[in-house]
């Protein structure tokens, strides 16, 4: 058992407090853990179950951060999971936030991913999309899932070749670039190629 001999409030913020056992700092709490577990001076207490108490205290303070996060602009896990490692946070804690914030539906990836679909497959092919889902840390099988929903992009192929064509005169090296910019936005040669062959006409 060790003694905790000294409760002394962070002199930056009045809302931690600096635990000593046996003379020697030891951690740092919480105020509102302090006072939910009812810690005071001279009480004993064995490491492990200050230990203990000092990961829920970190698992609530990340699960705030994380809430504060995700307040304004929905996020993926994978965005959560690496806002949470940058302000130093364990794997254990990391793990737990997620999961609890996805059981409240606060974190849904595949719901973002339909929804982020929606938003951009006016101006982005398949393979964009993905890509882009990818980087934002949703996992390939999730991704595979709600890419295999897009129907034909025909429309909107249409709708980018005639702008981009718009007052170009039609030669071999602007479709050529035509070719280029639909394939750097993520629509394969399939999908490109009637539209090429329209405007070779």
């Amino acid at each position: 058992m060790a003694v905790i001999t000294q409760l002394k409030l962070q002199a930056k913020n009045k809302n931690r407090v600096n635990i000593y056992l046996d003379d020697a700092y030891f951690s740092a709490l919480e105020l509102e853990t302090v006072v939910k577990y009812t810690l005071k001076e001279q009480m004993e207490i064995t490491k492990e179950s200050l230990e203990q108490i000092i990961l829920e205290n970190e698992f609530s303070l990340a699960y705030k951060k994380a809430l504060n996060y995700i307040s304004k602009v929905m996020k993926t896990a994978g965005q959560v999971k690496k806002y949470l490692q940058d302000k130093g946070y364990i794997s254990s804690i990391i793990e737990k936030v997620i999961l609890k914030l996805s059981e409240y539906k606060y974190l849904d990836d595949e719901n973002y991913a339909r929804l982020y679909i929606k938003d951009k497959k006016n101006s982005s092919g398949k393979l964009k999309l993905q890509q882009e889902l990818y980087k934002k840390g949703i996992k390939k099988e999730i991704i595979e899932k709600v890419i295999k929903e897009i129907p034909s992009q025909s429309e909107e192929i249409s709708a980018l070749v005639e702008k981009y064509m718009r007052k170009k005169e039609v030669t071999i090296k602007e479709i050529q670039k035509l070719y280029a910019y639909l394939m750097h936005r993520g629509f394969s040669y399939e999908e490109i190629k009637p539209f090429l062959k329209g405007w070779e006409e």
